[in-house]
């Protein structure tokens, strides 16, 4: 029986990586943000009641990423491009109609569900896999757009707390983040119903934030 799917090429065989050391888990958490103290300090890792650092668990993930992209070759990438193409000209559309932070940032949570919703697979890959794709010089495609959208974020929020709207206790990074896993996460568990769609879940998503993080002033 077929079932009209392309047959894979051959895995390879395994895959040897090292010695890695501490300056590679320092390289990675750059490359993603991640700065947790618990991957390269001695004495917090001990504290925290590890017996030395260890390596930040998306970077074994981004080496496993480079096994699979020798196999099934660079080109399959380009959903990611095409996905993060779509949203940064998602987003392009949402500048050029203007408008004050909160509204802006009301359309750009609707925009990143549209586009995340149509592409779940490409969306939580990439997600997951930020780190690896900023650390390979044959992603700066995918790096441009990636800078690109983190770019809109941080302006709408620093323009938000601009016009006393968001509040200005809570970093940008911070605030950034927590809408990102909240928004594009949402494919692994959201399912759209013929009452509750992505425009409703855009909505109470952004009222949510907009209520935590909005300014009392």
């Amino acid at each position: 029986m077929t079932t009209g799917r392309a047959a894979l090429p051959p895995a390879p065989g395994p895959a040897v990586h090292g010695p890695v050391t501490r300056t590679d888990f320092v390289r990675y958490q750059g490359a993603s943000g991640d700065m947790n103290p618990v991957h390269h300090d001695e004495e917090y890792a001990r504290a925290a009641g590890f017996p030395s650092p260890f390596s930040v668990g998306m970077f074994r993930a981004g080496l496993l990423a480079s096994w699979a992209t020798d196999w099934l070759g660079a080109h399959n990438v380009r959903r990611f491009r095409a996905y993060l193409g779509e949203l940064d000209a998602a987003y392009g559309a949402v500048l050029a109609t203007g408008g004050d932070a909160a509204t802006r940032l009301r359309a750009l949570v609707l925009a990143s569900l549209h586009v995340s919703h149509a592409r779940p697979h490409a969306t939580e890959v990439y997600q997951l896999n930020r780190g690896y794709f900023a650390s390979h010089d044959r992603f700066a495609s995918v790096r441009g757009a990636a800078a690109r959208i983190f770019r809109t974020w941080q302006e709408t929020i620093a323009d938000g707390v601009a016009e006393r709207a968001f509040r200005r206790d809570v970093g940008a990074r911070v605030f950034h983040r927590f809408l990102r896993d909240a928004v594009f996460l949402s494919v692994r568990w959201f399912r759209p119903s013929e009452g509750y769609g992505v425009e409703e879940l855009a909505t109470d998503t952004a009222e949510i934030f907009l209520e935590g993080f909005g300014a009392d002033e």
